[in-house]
């Protein structure tokens, strides 16, 4: 199935200007209502790396968070503001820090890796890149302290992780989520996540460019991705019913949500991260010929 529509680095005063002037919400300040567009085409997904890639700390998953969106779009900035709060939290566990990383992917060395393997798991925000390597990334704004010293929540309403529009590390890329459902994204964390059956939720505001260098805004107010890495962030697609993908909402498509029944939240149509009544309504409402524009 396919979509369609570490220390903290210090930022010098010159760029703090030149960021704030290319992208305001690197300040996490409200922009002028005519300077951005706002959209619902742009989500959050979840790719599962792997379980217990961490040893001796109990029981974790390792998650990549993209930010989906359509073909040749970008991401340059992941903020909170006084509307929409930047938070990353860890339900019924904690985020596994290692103590030779950082909370942004500027402070993880590869060339530690064989010295420290657990830190190619650590957890940090960031845009596009995994490790320091080529990577532009900035923040203003955020309290670290208590995400790096314990793995407890990370939020702020008045913050950003970002990059300059320029930089080629926000540009979407192909990318599968956990369900192995293909797209276009925007990698922008790294979440181990310690706990038996935890959990992640949080909200975002992502702010990037389209593809005709038009700035919008997509504001995640609440998302929620389960143990297996199903997100219920998805960017709103065109019939979404149509499971079996021949434009055409069936008896198919009716079996498919049966046989699936509270088994699996890949399977989910409405985003709730069940297989129930709801979904079957859905195909039912959506029922006849369906053709995703």
């Amino acid at each position: 199935m396919d979509w369609l529509g570490g220390d903290t680095p210090v930022m010098r005063p010159a760029l703090i200007s030149t960021a704030a002037a290319l992208c305001p919400f690197a300040l996490a300040a409200p922009a002028p209502a005519s300077w951005f567009f706002t959209t619902s085409e742009v989500g959050l997904a979840a790719e599962l790396v792997g379980t217990d890639l961490v040893p001796d700390i109990g029981s974790n998953r390792t998650y990549r968070i993209w930010a989906v969106t359509p073909d040749n779009w970008r991401i340059d900035a992941v903020a909170g503001n006084g509307s929409v709060g930047m938070r990353f939290e860890a339900i019924g566990g904690t985020f596994y820090q290692n103590s030779f990383g950082g909370p942004t992917s500027t402070a993880i060395n590869a060339g530690f890796f064989s010295l420290a393997p657990s830190l190619e798991w650590d957890s940090f925000l960031t845009i596009g890149r995994l490790t320091a390597t080529d990577n532009e990334l900035l923040d203003l704004g955020i309290d670290w302290a208590a995400f790096e010293a314990s793995g407890s929540v990370l939020e702020t309403t008045n913050g950003s992780v970002f990059i300059l529009p320029t930089d080629s590390q926000g540009d979407s890329v192909p990318f599968s989520d956990s369900c192995g459902r293909t797209g276009k994204g925007v990698l922008i964390a790294q979440l181990t996540v310690v706990g038996e059956g935890a959990t992640l939720e949080g909200s975002a505001l992502l702010q990037g460019g389209d593809e005709f260098g038009e700035t919008y805004q997509a504001l995640i107010t609440n998302f929620s991705i389960d143990p297996d890495g199903v997100s219920n962030a998805l960017p709103e697609v065109v019939c979404a019913a149509d499971i079996s993908g021949d434009n055409e909402v069936n008896i198919f498509d009716l079996l498919h949500v049966l046989e699936h029944w509270y088994d699996g939240s890949c399977e989910d149509i409405t985003r709730d991260l069940v297989v129930g009544i709801e979904d079957i309504l859905l195909v039912v409402d959506s029922w006849g010929s369906c053709i995703a524009e």
